[in-house]
């Protein structure tokens, strides 16, 4: 799909936790540290390994897991309805043109 993402935990200025309860250390891309609590990590499309380094990109910190999850979701909404529409613009113009 291209959303490559995951929701995390950070409990300090250095580490973070996985959904499968594993503890990481990570950084940012302007090496500041984050606010304690839940976020949703992002990667570009382009990234093959999925580390916790200046390529993440951190949204948050969201109060629960489901507060973040909701925004996986309306991401992942808005991706497919965009990609809808487009492809509904590119037909719609191929039409006209025949």
């Amino acid at each position: 799909m291209g959303l490559h993402h995951q929701i995390v935990r950070i409990i300090d200025r250095k580490i973070l936790v996985t959904p499968d309860l594993s503890a990481n250390p990570y950084t940012t891309g302007n090496r500041q540290p984050l606010t304690p609590g839940i976020y949703m990590v992002l990667w570009p499309s382009y990234v093959r390994a999925r580390q916790y380094d200046a390529n993440a990109k951190y949204v948050g910190p969201f109060k629960t897991v489901a507060h973040a999850t909701r925004l996986v979701r309306l991401c992942i909404a808005e991706y497919f309805l965009e990609k809808r529409v487009a492809v509904e613009v590119t037909q719609g113009a191929e039409q006209m043109l025949h």
